[in-house]
């Protein structure tokens, strides 16, 4: 797919940035942290297998001239945010323990801490590079530098929801003994380059989430 538009790009004349969006999921969770752009990359999933293949096509089209520069974003959180992540996961969980009276809900291990970055943080990283007169790189990172505990999201959850009273019970099916224990990523060189820093708080994305699931 990657390599279909990058050739339609350059087949069209295109002369603009094209930003091509990674992730931040393809580095080796074995390793020192925080994550920078130089840090070891692994195929540990198909996730990073497909975004290791997509980042070679985009090097070759650089290399053939084509303006596009790889973004490695890390874990998103924010408002709009569909099902099928913590989140939202957690939210409709407390949503239907509250309906039913329960005082308990089911949890994978929440004791992992994962670097989670607002989602307007990270369009408007985007929109940087791609109006940027020149980048000095090929691959940037985008992340908060500091991680959560799934425990710590959830807790800014039930605040928001006002469910502090239910209790959560790990769920062994749902555990990955595979997990790492923790990721950060390093974003200084987008920071140092373009000046982009977050603006938001974990706890202010998901009070937003919230807010929006309520309104």
């Amino acid at each position: 797919m990657t390599g279909n538009l990058l050739n339609a790009a350059e087949t069209q004349g295109f002369s603009g940035r094209v930003v091509a969006i990674s992730t931040g999921a393809l580095y080796n969770p074995n390793q020192p942290m925080p994550l920078n752009e130089e840090s070891e990359t692994t195929e540990g999933s198909p996730y990073a297998i497909g975004k290791i293949r997509a980042e070679n096509v985009i090097k070759q089209h650089r290399t053939d001239g084509l303006d596009v520069v790889i973004v490695r974003p890390f874990n998103h959180i924010g408002p709009g945010q569909a099902n099928g992540f913590l989140v939202p996961d957690l939210y409709d969980q407390l949503l239907k323990a509250q309906q039913s009276g329960s005082a308990n809900i089911m949890v994978g291990n929440l004791a992992t801490k994962r670097d989670y970055t607002d989602v307007r943080d990270i369009v408007t990283a985007y929109t940087e590079l791609a109006t940027t007169d020149t980048l000095a790189h090929d691959t940037y990172n985008v992340a908060s530098g500091v991680s959560l505990s799934g425990f710590e999201i959830l807790e800014y959850l039930q605040k928001a929801m006002k469910l502090e009273s239910i209790e959560s019970t790990i769920d062994q099916s749902k555990v990955r003994p595979t997990d790492a224990m923790n990721i950060v990523g390093d974003a200084t060189r987008i920071k140092a380059e373009l000046g982009w820093e977050t603006h938001s708080t974990p706890e202010t994305a998901i009070n937003d989430f919230v807010a929006r699931r309520q309104a």
